[in-house]
């Protein structure tokens, strides 16, 4: 059931842009939001970035400890 209903909604996000026309396009372009967006993709991405090269980390230590 709640496989059926999330396949529904990315369904739906997936195909939202479509419905909206060019007209979110050019609201977007005017008011140069893309930079924005661009900054906080990419803030988000370091974020992941960093949160894996910690874990890592931290599952070495785990695993060299294991090893003594």
């Amino acid at each position: 059931m709640l496989k059926r209903y999330s396949t529904l909604i990315l369904t739906l996000f997936l195909f939202l842009p479509t419905f909206a026309g060019n007209s979110f396009n050019e609201l977007v372009q005017q008011s140069h939001k893309y930079y924005v967006t661009i900054g906080v993709v990419f803030i988000i991405l370091i974020g992941i970035f960093l949160f894996l090269v910690y874990l890592e980390r931290k599952i070495s230590k785990l695993e060299k400890k294991l090893k003594k």
